[in-house]
């Protein structure tokens, strides 16, 4: 067990910067329960907790657990109160051996391995969101699709795929998100954002590309999309609310946090909230507060010492 340090940076908005020293721990998945933190590590696999009140910290899921080499999203279902964690092979090696690509589901408290659900052969698994029910819906970064777990029936089976995620550089889906209201949004290698309507037999739509503009109409380019979350909408129900998204150049190695407001017709309009992270992966909101990991990838992809310490950072919308 160890103790991190927080520190409020000033500039607006305000962060807190949960830290770890660590030039191996590569921060991925991240997700909040009551005052605790979960993060995962695309370089070990291993899940840490980490009090967000008094900064201690302790490792949850030991590295190489179940044959796991890199964890990637974190999801925290309340109904069933488990930890669900995408884990693949190692990095640079994500499709692993048989069974290893996997959703689990881990005691939050014991980290004890309660649930598997592997992917079809080639899956990836980046990230999972839930509907009411409590089913999965997995965005696959090794295949074009999304697959979905019945959680009474345990079934895991291709829920949607699309010939337009398919790509040259081996990634397809990146993020998923659930909007409450009949809708699940993802964004694919090409950074394009797609709304997926959910039928009333649960069976997906065909996936509708959104345009995503600024405040003025005009296109707004999204690049080296990852993390994904919805941010909710209005108390009154008057707006249909937003999703929040990392933006990132990959020759720079800085990127943004994106507000993309949703609007009628299938179009988002973009506002960048926050800039110069150094390469944010996951986001997960809670109310108006915030948090993203710096995942600061390109140490990882080209072998490069990161700049430590890494961090998680909370912040407050605006």
């Amino acid at each position: 067990m160890s103790l991190i340090v927080s520190r409020l940076y000033p500039s607006p908005p305000n962060f807190t910067a949960f830290e770890f020293a660590e030039d191996e721990f590569f921060p991925e998945g991240i997700t909040v329960n009551g005052d605790t933190l979960y993060i995962s590590s695309l370089k070990s696999g291993e899940i840490r907790t980490l009090n967000v009140n008094s900064g201690e910290v302790d490792t949850l899921v030991a590295a190489g657990v179940d044959g796991i080499g890199s964890s990637w999203g974190l999801t925290f279902d309340r109904a069933n109160n488990l930890l669900l964690a995408c884990g693949n092979g190692p990095f640079g090696q994500p499709a692993g051996s048989d069974g290893v690509n996997a959703v689990r589901a881990f005691e939050p408290n014991t980290g004890v391995m309660v649930k598997k659900w592997s992917l079809p052969q080639g899956g990836v698994c980046n990230m999972v969101a839930l509907d009411i029910d409590g089913n999965l819906y997995i965005a696959d970064v090794g295949a074009p699709r999304v697959v979905r777990v019945d959680r009474r029936t345990d079934d895991v089976s291709v829920w949607v795929e699309d010939s337009r995620w398919q790509s040259d550089t081996g990634f397809f889906l990146a993020g998923i998100a659930n909007d409450g209201a009949g809708n699940f949004y993802v964004h694919d290698a090409s950074n394009t954002v797609y709304r997926i309507p959910v039928g009333r037999d649960g069976a997906a739509g065909t996936p509708i590309a959104q345009t995503v503009q600024d405040a003025d109409g005009n296109p707004f380019a999204l690049i080296g999309v990852d993390g994904l979350a919805f941010a909710g909408a209005s108390a009154s129900g008057a707006d249909k609310g937003a999703l929040l998204t990392t933006n990132t150049d990959f020759q720079s190695g800085l990127g943004d946090i994106v507000r993309l407001e949703i609007q009628e017709n299938d179009v988002l309009v973009a506002q960048r909230v926050v800039h110069d992270l150094q390469v944010p992966a996951s986001i997960f909101v809670d109310g108006k507060t915030v948090y993203t990991s710096e995942l600061q990838a390109l140490a990882l992809l080209n072998g490069t010492a990161p700049q430590t310490p890494f961090r998680v950072l909370r912040f407050e919308l605006q």
